[in-house]
Order: C-alpha cells, then structure tokens, then sequence
C-alpha cells in the first residue's frame, strides 16, 4: 500500500480561528463550572490538535478530556463518549506510525461503540 499524507481539514486561517473560538468558548464553561462543557471542548481541541499535526497536544486534550469523563462519572453519551477519546489517542498513535498499538486501541473503541449500538 503506498503512503499517503494524512489529509488536513481546513487551511491554516481557519484552524487558528477554529481554535480561538474554541479556546474562548472553554473559558465561558470554566466560569460557569461546566465540566461536561469543558470536556466537549476538550475532545474538539483534540480533534484540531490532530488535524494540526501537533499531536503531543492531541493527546494531552484527549487524555483530559477521558480524565475529566472519569470524574464526572461518565458523559452523557456513556460508552460512546470513551470510544470517542479512545478513537482519538489511537488516531495519535497512528499517526506516529505505532499501527500496532493504535490497532489495539481502535478495537477497544470499537467494542464500547457496539455496546452502544447493539
């Protein structure tokens, strides 16, 4: 198979503005102690951070963002909430070419998902 680049959403501008509305909108949750809030925005940094290519960052938002799921004893979405912050750390993995470990992960994801839906 031959290697091709991962396909970025969005230019650059856009990204950044992404990311500034973003980061304020996390601020207005935190004042008003919206956790929940707080970790949905978490998740969509994460998302950005990967699209970015900065994928140290990735993981630290989506390492939070399972934290903060863990704390708040689950999101409303349940199980589907955790696939999705898991889908994201083995996305980071693979895009680090650990297919492996990032294969391990997405079937982990993949099991809380088909609790959801089955």
């Amino acid at each position: 198979m031959e290697n091709v680049p991962a396909r970025r959403v969005g230019d650059g501008a856009s990204q950044t503005r992404t990311g500034d509305l973003l980061g304020a909108t996390e601020e207005v949750h935190l004042e008003l102690g919206d956790d929940l809030a707080v970790a949905a925005l978490q998740i969509q940094r994460g998302d950005l951070a990967l699209d970015r290519g900065e994928l140290s960052k990735a993981v630290e938002l989506y390492s939070q963002f399972l934290e903060a799921l863990d704390r708040l004893g689950g999101g409303p979405h349940g199980d589907r909430d955790v696939a999705y912050g898991l889908a994201g750390l083995a996305s980071v993995l693979a895009e680090r070419g650990r297919d492996e470990d990032a294969a391990r992960i997405w079937e982990r994801s993949r099991r809380r998902k088909r609790l959801v839906f089955a």
